[in-house]
């Protein structure tokens, strides 16, 4: 549950602004992302994963801009 003080419409066009997508790690983790630039770096909307150590990598972190990972799948 998230607390905003904005009006929650507003922050339902902002979600809806951004075209996501998801990519599957190699390891079987579902990573949420969006395009973050020109150079096909993508940023990090969140991680769905089993693993509790790859909460802790910096790397999918939200927020964290990376490049799309070797052997990563790209799903709608």
């Amino acid at each position: 549950m998230y607390f905003y003080c904005y009006p929650a419409e507003l922050m339902e066009a902002i979600k809806q602004d951004t075209a996501q997508f998801q990519l599957q790690l190699p390891t079987g983790s579902i990573l949420v992302a969006e395009p973050a630039d020109d150079m096909g770096r993508v940023r990090v909307v969140s991680l769905l994963s089993t693993d509790p150590m790859e909460y802790l990598d910096a790397r999918y972190q939200p927020g964290a801009v990376i490049t799309v990972p070797s052997g990563a799948k790209i799903q709608a």
